[in-house]
């Protein structure tokens, strides 16, 4: 039951890649199969995961030429989606993401993720925790003890299989979670199991456009959120980002819930991920008392 594979998307990551190929390398249990797929970089990405894929066996390399999807999130959910087309994943155990800009810092990590697996039938997505490096000083992103990071989310295959793989989204990655309890799983993040992030600068860029809080307005409709805890968020971007990335947020968000476009998630996964977003409501209330 140590029998996992890796999937990777790759775009334009030439000064990460291998680093993350490495620390792959260096894992106890290395994965049966790695399909790292190269969508469309105009860099030298392809170089660097054919370099290896030469060298080891179980490292494949797949080059995906078109996209299709612009949105934040869709984008990583096509190429994924393209990657597993080529896979019969009924032959393996653990499916995990890992994105091309993680470096994992133990060599037990896969080891140790397989062992909680076994040790608990009922988990069906576990993770480490992420971290970065800003102006010298080492930054974790935080996240709830439930809610699993995606740049290196492994699922069992049978939760995998129920949830369809990940949903066309931004933020795709706490959706899993939601529908995999919504379906009787556990999910986890495994604080002590870490990974530097060495491409978090993007992801702070991204997040300080005005079009990725207009994605996000329309993100949180479709994932099920409600109207309230929607409206609770854009009172906090009032703050920071500012009022003009709130309104665009908000704008968002009210149009499609007045479009009344149809929800990717079921009555049970909306129903599970308000009693969430009550929950977390609760706990920031408390904390800034």
């Amino acid at each position: 039951m140590d029998n996992y594979i890796i999937i990777t998307t790759a775009k334009n990551e030439e000064n990460n890649i291998e680093k993350c190929i490495l620390s792959v390398i260096k894992q106890t249990i290395k994965p049966i199969r790695w399909y790292i797929v190269d969508d469309n970089s105009n860099d030298k990405t392809a170089d660097i995961v054919k370099k290896y894929a030469d060298s080891y066996n179980f490292i494949i390399l797949i080059r995906k030429t078109e996209s299709y999807s612009t949105d934040y999130g869709e984008k990583f959910v096509e190429a994924f989606h393209f990657g597993l087309s080529n896979i019969a994943i009924e032959d393996y155990d653990f499916i995990c993401n890992l994105d091309a800009d993680m470096e994992i810092d133990s060599p037990f990590y896969f080891e140790t993720i397989i062992n909680l697996f076994k040790q608990d039938l009922n988990l069906g997505i576990l993770a480490g925790l992420p971290y970065y490096y800003e102006n010298g000083k080492k930054k974790i992103i935080h996240h709830n003890k439930w809610a699993t990071a995606g740049a290196l989310k492994m699922y069992r295959r049978e939760c995998f299989e129920q949830l369809g793989g990940p949903l066309p989204i931004l933020s795709w990655d706490s959706l899993d979670d939601y529908r995999a309890i919504a379906k009787g799983w556990t999910t986890k993040s495994i604080y002590y199991l870490t990974a530097n992030h060495l491409g978090q600068d993007k992801s702070i860029k991204k997040e300080k456009s005005k079009d990725f809080y207009r994605i996000s307005g329309r993100s949180r409709y479709l994932r099920g959120y409600s109207l309230f805890y929607s409206f609770f968020k854009a009172l906090q971007y009032l703050i920071k980002p500012g009022p003009i990335y709130s309104i665009t947020f908000l704008n968002s968000y009210l149009k499609s819930f007045l479009h009344k476009e149809p929800l990717l998630v079921n009555k049970e996964e909306k129903k599970i991920i308000r009693q969430y977003q009550k929950m977390n409501l609760r706990q920031y209330l408390i904390k800034n008392k």
